[in-house]
């Protein structure tokens, strides 16, 4: 080919793949950014294309443009400094064309104040670099909750068994609660239940479910970050009325519940102060006799609880939230709440004792503990803006929790023992003696076997100091501090109580401890990508109670060697003995398309013992043969978990996400034998609690949202996820000291009780709008109405097969020697069913400016049969015991009841809780102004 002819064929080349080029060159978007209030163009506007690394900067004349974007729909996010930052979704790109968008920009006197959102709000954060999930108020009023934990146990990766939140294979303590800022948490338990906070008051909830920043401390798990509703400038309300008992037979099979709610909210009057004021309150009562049999009457300790305590499971709270704006870089919130929950603990627990339902006091009700639960929170927090790059936000807090157990308001001191002696049976030998039995394994009469009130008040100090220091760098620096006064007294069996002894088993103590934190994080934003880097240095001091327990060798649970161990393990700070550790976090999204973003996360997250493993009988001196002591030396839980995600955007109505975790939970408690010669007391031998469990959890999760253009929305779930440890509890290892379990210890790991291998759900929502009825011919549907469907599929819960041995051979139904499966938890019983509705009409511009709603609820509408718990599980057949089931007793297997095991004290193994909540239908009403 002649030169000629090759120039030729390379313009041609070049002429074409510039046509290519052209054809293919994609969109722009042009426009102006203005001040909202003046009007004038603002220069430096930072204009970026969401989840990419396109973007632009508005010029002097405020004016911009973007080049090079595909087809289809983009969020654009505009920045500056000293203005509320805004987020355009939906804005539609068309090939070859430009599109021009006017924004005006708000003033942002208050910085970190909500971003503005101009069109729909997207279905996912794209610079999320972890696992989170956010709920606002219109998102909750559709579905079927009550309170902060229904609104958790529907996100991806939680599961809750026995009433208990599980996040990813974690403990159930092992989550933090985190209300207007201050966490709440019962630091004896660890548990987060005893708050009640109504789902009505919520503003926000958002579930971080991955990996968190170092800003969050004292949780392995998860953090739950509770936003309340606060007043504003006009005032607003709603009262909420509903029940599940129009009559007293319809709906039939009804629980007799009722739930009242009042929320109001607006302007107060200065006082002639400086600035603004606002103020919200929220009440919240409920009222149920459960679908369990239930006492004639509750004797809560405190009197005023009396008024509350109207059926067998009561739950109340009020909240009241005051805003101060004295100038509008400042901001002042006062909040105060308070809850209280009495029952007979159906369906909430001590600190360490699981019972649930008390199915052997079932014939005597009346005289089993009434327990009563109260929380108070009080915050006050101050933001101020500092300069146009940094504010400042201060916390100062104060959580009390409360929890007593008693029957009919009785003391220890006059508790009567309980005596099972009806029916009495009389049997006739052939020699013509008579023998008599009586009891069958129910409480006739005394009371309940135990006593129990421990408190927790915790003062908290928290502050954190954020700048914008570049454009790429948010810097963010923190400090917590916080003392608590712990005070437990829990007696079991008190009529054999001596002169050393409260009763056959008893613990009791008063103590304080101090905790607290210092962290760092900066969060890098550089051409699209989104990092988070943080460190974290959490320090404990156990207190001065366990300080004089190592120093008095009196105490026979503590070695010379442990005594030197605690002070090897901790320095001395302040006149006390202190622990530290560190925990470093990562967490990074990056753009992989134009819909596509990738994330991944990796960090240390540590969490102290709970209080009840560290002082437990240290100075205690029960008589009982299985107890279970407190150790001084226990260290903080570890869990280093690992996160790699995508998320993909079909569109701005329907994204996908993709989760695999793997999570490594290190130093977790359990209980060991320890058996050793003591000076003074000869051999001795006890249990003791060690940092010697460990699990895993590994699995991922698929999300998929979808918003269809008109009346539908879709939110689908799957996890798949495998969790292995050591042990389920603690006390596992002093259960089966006890001989309760039966079974050997397990040296290698096995599955945990809570592990759900599979899980899915979906949540189906229709709504017309006003002005969008539905036309089909001339039919015209009403308007302002809507349902939400919601359907859950879930693995069984776990349980330890039992099998008969037969020489060579395992038979499930034999009366001869029982032997247990070498591993527990090996089986799964047959999967959890779930369907829930809800329904309503929307009734606008009544008489004195009213909206109205009725709805209804059905909670399991097709009344499926779910276990509640795994002790309820028939080991034989692998679902809940039904009357004909062969079953265990005594080490044998039985096919059928008979007055023989009743004389022998032997249960019939079908208690009304060995099922949840059958349906329920719950009719309401709204009233809102």
């Amino acid at each position: 080919m002649n030169r000629s002819r090759l120039n030729l064929a390379l313009t041609l080349a070049a002429l074409l793949l510039g046509w290519a080029l052209s054809a293919r060159a994609g969109g722009r978007i042009s426009g102006l950014v203005s001040d909202a209030e003046t009007g004038e163009g603002l220069p430096g506007v930072n204009v970026v294309v969401k989840g990419t690394y396109r973007g632009s900067a508005t010029d002097i004349n405020g004016e911009f443009t973007i080049h090079n974007l595909p087809q289809g729909t983009v969020d654009l996010e505009l920045s500056y400094l000293g203005y509320r930052n805004v987020l355009a979704t939906g804005v539609a790109v068309l090939e070859g064309q430009t599109v021009h968008k006017e924004y005006g920009m708000e003033r942002s006197y208050l910085a970190g104040e909500d971003v503005v959102i101009i069109g729909k709000k997207p279905l996912y954060e794209v610079d999320n670099t972890s696992s989170s999930t956010r709920v606002e108020l219109e998102e909750v009023r559709t579905m079927i909750v009550e309170d902060i934990t229904d609104v958790v146990s529907q996100q991806v990766g939680v599961v809750k068994s026995d009433n208990e939140i599980h996040i990813r294979g974690g403990r159930a303590d092992e989550s933090l609660y985190i209300i207007d800022n201050l966490a709440v948490r019962d630091p004896v338990s660890g548990q987060s239940t005893g708050v009640f906070l109504s789902a009505e008051a919520i503003k926000e909830i958002e579930v971080i479910t991955g990996g968190f920043n170092a800003e969050y401390g004292e949780a392995m798990s998860g953090v739950i970050n509770v936003e309340t509703r606060e007043g504003g400038k006009d005032f607003f309300g709603s009262v909420t009325w509903k029940r599940d008992n129009l009559s007293p037979d319809f709906p039939r099979d009804n629980q007799n519940e009722d739930v009242l709610e009042l929320n109001l909210g607006g302007p107060l009057p200065s006082l002639g102060l400086p600035g603004s004021f606002s103020y919200f309150v929220n009440g919240y009562g409920s009222l149920s006799d459960t679908h369990l049999p239930h006492a004639g009457d509750l004797n809560p300790y405190r009197s005023w609880m009396k008024s509350f305590s109207l059926r067998e499971e009561n739950s109340a709270s009020a909240m009241l939230k005051i805003t101060w704006r004295p100038l509008l870089t400042r901001k002042l919130t006062w909040s105060w709440g308070r809850s209280m929950q009495v029952n007979q603990g159906y369906f909430t627990r001590l600190v360490e004792d699981r019972r649930f339902y008390p199915y052997e006091y079932e014939g005597n009700l009346d005289h089993y503990n009434t327990f009563s639960q109260e929380s108070r929170q009080l915050g006050l927090n101050w933001k101020e803006t500092l300069s146009e790059k940094s504010y400042l936000d201060l916390t100062y807090g104060f959580f009390y929790y409360n929890q007593h157990a008693d029957a009919s308001g009785k003391r220890w001191e006059d508790y009567q023992r309980p005596l099972d002696i009806e029916p009495t049976w009389y049997l006739m030998a052939p020699d013509g003696s008579i023998t008599i039995f009586q009891g069958d394994g129910f409480w006739d009469y005394g009371d309940t076997d135990f006593w129990h009130d421990h408190f927790a008040a915790t003062h908290t100090l928290k502050g954190a100091w954020t700048s914008r220091v570049t454009s790429e760098h948010e810097l963010k620096a923190g400090f917590e501090i916080e003392n608590s006064e712990l005070q437990l007294l829990h007696v079991t069996a008190p009529w054999l109580a001596t002169s050393t002894s409260l009763g056959r088993n008893f613990d009791q103590y008063h103590a304080w401890t101090t905790a607290g934190a210092l962290y760092i994080q900066d969060k890098i934003l550089y051409k699209g990508m989104n990092a988070n880097v943080g460190l974290r240095l959490d320090f404990w001091r156990p207190g001065g109670y366990v300080e004089d327990v190592v120093a008095d060798t009196s105490v026979a649970v503590l070695t010379q060697a442990a005594r030197q161990l605690f002070y090897d393990e901790s320095f001395e700070f302040l006149g006390g003995r202190w622990k530290a550790q560190l925990s470093p976090r990562l967490g990074i999204s990056h753009p992989v398309t134009d819909n596509d973003m990738l994330f991944f996360s990796y960090g240390h997250f540590s969490q102290r013992p709970r209080y009840s493993y560290v002082y437990a009988k240290l100075k205690t001196s029960s008589q009982g043969s299985y107890q279970l002591f407190g150790n001084p030396n226990l260290n903080p839980t570890t869990t280093v978990a690992y996160e790699l995600g995508l998320k993909h955007r079909f569109n701005e109505n329907s994204v996908l996400q993709l989760t695999a975790f793997y999570r490594d939970m290190f130093n977790y408690v359990t209980s060991f034998r320890v058996e050793r010669e003591h000076p003074r007391y000869g051999n001795i031998s006890y249990t003791q609690y060690f940092n010697i469990d460990y699990a895993r959890s590994r699995g991922l999760e698929l999300s998929w949202r979808q918003r269809f253009r008109q009346y539908w929305s879709f939110n689908w779930n799957l996890s798949y996820s495998v969790l292995t440890g050591k042990s389920s509890s603690p006390s596992e290892n002093l259960l089966n000291e006890a001989r309760v379990g039966l079974r050997d210890v397990e040296l290698g790991e096995s599955f945990l009780s809570w592990d759900r291998p599979m899980q899915t759900s979906a949540n189906l929502a229709f709504h017309v709008g006003r002005g969008e009825a539905l036309k089909l011919g001339n039919w015209r549907s009403p308007e302002d109405w809507g349902f939400n469907l919601r359907l859950e599929l879930e693995s069984g819960q776990r349980y330890s097969p039992e099998y008969i041995d037969i020489g060579d051979t395992l038979n499930p139904v034999d009366d001869r020697a029982l032997r247990l499966e070498a591993k527990p938890y090996t089986k799964l019983a047959r999967m959890r069913r779930l369907v829930d509705l809800m329904a309503y009409k929307d009734f606008r511009k009544l008489p004195w400016g009213l909206d109205c709603r009725l709805f209804f609820e059905i909670q399991n509408l097709f009344n499926f049969k779910i276990v509640s718990s795994s002790s309820w599980i028939n080991d034989l057949t692998g679902r809940p015991w039904e009357p004909g089931d062969p079953f265990v007793a005594n080490n044998r297997v039985y096919y059928e009841w008979s007055e023989e095991l009743s004389r022998e004290r032997v249960r019939p193994p079908d208690s009304p809780a060995r099922y949840r909540e059958p349906r329920q239908v719950t009719f309401g009403i709204t009233l809102r102004f």
